[in-house]
């Protein structure tokens, strides 16, 4: 936050030469505040014990600057193509058209630059917006499929795709196995004079690196994990049904001095392994869609920023609408939850059979569903003749997106509590058989 304020001060001071504004400044902070105050009710009044606030703002911290630099990437790349393929479409089915669409026209130049892929129309006396919207006047339909396709590939599923991976990039203690915890614990720390003091009680510690338990394995083990041996040297099963792989408590010993042969040379410092309660699988589905929508705010704040001083910042009552009109509607984070469902699925109740098309594919729907209104209200408001009736077309157009937009949130949302509600009672009953092991991709 602090280095987006400097940053923001310098383009502000940059851009204006020197005019500085408080009123954009309050408007970037509000930018910030409103995913705050999400995350605040989301994470810290209801769910503060599922997971900790570091994960929450490294996951936050990703969606912003990872899932947005990704996603502004792979856009640009989409829309070229798709800027191509639609003036190749132009091209073949404008072309025998011209003349009777603009009298005035003689001729024109078609121009392909070499770097954007972009197609330029160079006509003798009407500019190439007037020749696009020509086209999407003549070929409506032709001009909604590639609506369409904006809508639902090149914003949707690059968008949710780019959060997604943001997700499972960050790897975090909250979401660790017990097991791999006791493996990072059994290769122990390098000695620094003097860490222990006079009243260090070898027999109360164990070798480790100082990771405590978060996880709260009470020894039950998918056939994911390894199984440990306890402290009086048993082996740890599973419960039947859900696979055993146990070490025998020889082959435990080989393995701790595997891990710790890369350090044989360092004289190494016992530290303590706190012990925790058991930790529940709704705890942990809990604090995975917590995660999710952590990345999706990150995502959502950058965008919002890009949209309100990038795109629309001509004014500073331009700038507080964007800002207000993208905050009442939080598709990213809905969707984003709506993608924990699955992943919920496939790492907690053990569906392999979920595949990251079944996980993404509700969230891209709603998602593209979402701006294909939004788009579409715009696409069909622009072809009207400016005219007298104008004004009020427009208006019936923006009215028709408003509250389309709000049916579909409505729709996603129940779609969400809905699942969310089953998922739980599932995760309920896996409670009741084994403790948590970990998250296993």
């Amino acid at each position: 936050l602090a280095a987006g304020i400097t940053l923001f001060i310098v383009f502000d001071l940059v851009q204006k030469h020197g005019d500085f504004e408080w009123g954009g400044f309050m408007v970037f902070l509000a930018t910030f505040l409103q995913a705050f105050l999400v995350i605040y009710f989301v994470h810290w009044h209801w769910n503060r014990l599922d997971i900790s606030l570091d994960a929450v703002i490294k996951y936050f911290a990703c969606g912003f600057i990872i899932s947005t630099s990704s996603a502004i990437f792979f856009e640009i790349i989409g829309t070229r193509l798709l800027g191509l393929l639609k003036s190749f479409m132009m091209f073949l089915l404008v072309e025998d058209e011209a003349n009777d669409e603009y009298d005035n026209v003689d001729g024109y130049e078609l121009i392909f630059p070499f770097f954007g892929l972009g197609r330029v129309f160079a006509l003798t006396e009407v500019s190439a917006n007037t020749y696009k919207m020509g086209f999407s006047q003549t070929c409506p339909y032709v001009s909604g499929v590639f609506v369409f396709l904006n809508a639902y590939f090149v914003a949707a599923l690059v968008e949710e795709m780019c959060k997604y991976f943001a997700y499972l990039i960050v790897e975090h203690p909250d979401f660790v196995s017990e097991t791999d915890l006791r493996k990072a614990a059994a290769v122990g720390v390098p000695d620094r004079e003097g860490e222990r003091g006079s009243g260090f009680d070898e027999d109360r510690f164990e070798w480790g690196g100082g990771l405590e338990c978060v996880s709260g394995l009470d020894g039950d083990q998918s056939a994911e994990y390894e199984s440990f041996d306890d402290e009086e040297g048993r082996k740890v099963e599973g419960d039947e049904g859900f696979g055993k792989n146990n070490l025998s408590q020889a082959d435990h010993g080989r393995a701790i001095e595997e891990l710790r042969s890369p350090l044989s040379g360092a004289n190494l410092v016992p530290v303590e392994l706190a012990e925790c309660p058991t930790r529940r699988y709704v705890s942990v589905g809990s604090g995975i869609t917590i995660a999710m929508v952590a990345t999706s705010l990150g995502f959502a704040t950058c965008e919002n920023l890009l949209y309100i001083f990038l795109y629309n910042g001509t004014s500073l009552h331009s700038e507080i609408s964007v800002l207000i009109s993208r905050s009442l509607f939080p598709v990213h984070p809905l969707c984003a939850a709506i993608q924990s469902i699955g992943v919920c699925k496939q790492q907690l109740e053990n569906d392999r059979s979920v595949s990251l098309g079944q996980t993404l594919f509700p969230a891209i729907l709603l998602h593209g569903t979402y701006d294909f209104t939004l788009m579409l209200m715009k696409f069909v408001g622009g072809l009207e003749p400016y005219n007298d009736d104008y004004v009020s077309k427009s208006s019936f157009y923006n009215t028709i997106a408003l509250f389309g937009s709000i049916f579909i949130l409505m729709i996603g949302t129940i779609y969400y509590m809905s699942e969310s509600d089953s998922q739980a009672l599932r995760l309920h009953r896996i409670d009741g058989a084994r403790s948590f092991v970990g998250i296993h991709v």
